[in-house]
């Protein structure tokens, strides 16, 4: 059985709030609003559960982000956590 892991994004005071929500809607197609809601979250919260997927899947999700995040200069993170058993 394959092991799934959360992605969960990491506030910055660098990385532009469109950046964020335009990365979210195309990795994760979301609306703009969701989009908006999550990036709220995560900089209220410092870090937020994005998504929980397959492992290969979320790591190549996150190398993309990180990819688009560097090519346009941000600092934007995200990383990847265990999903733990029993936790939803």
């Amino acid at each position: 059985m394959a092991s799934n892991c959360r992605i969960m994004l990491l506030n910055d005071d660098y990385t532009p709030m469109e950046f964020v929500v335009a990365v979210l809607q195309e990795m994760f197609s979301l609306t703009q609003e969701q989009a908006t809601a999550v990036m709220l979250n995560t900089h209220r919260q410092g870090r937020f559960t994005v998504a929980t997927m397959e492992k290969s899947a979320a790591e190549e999700t996150v190398r993309i982000i990180h990819e688009r995040a560097r090519q346009a200069g941000h600092p934007f993170k995200c990383i990847l956590e265990p999903e733990v058993a029993g936790s939803a």
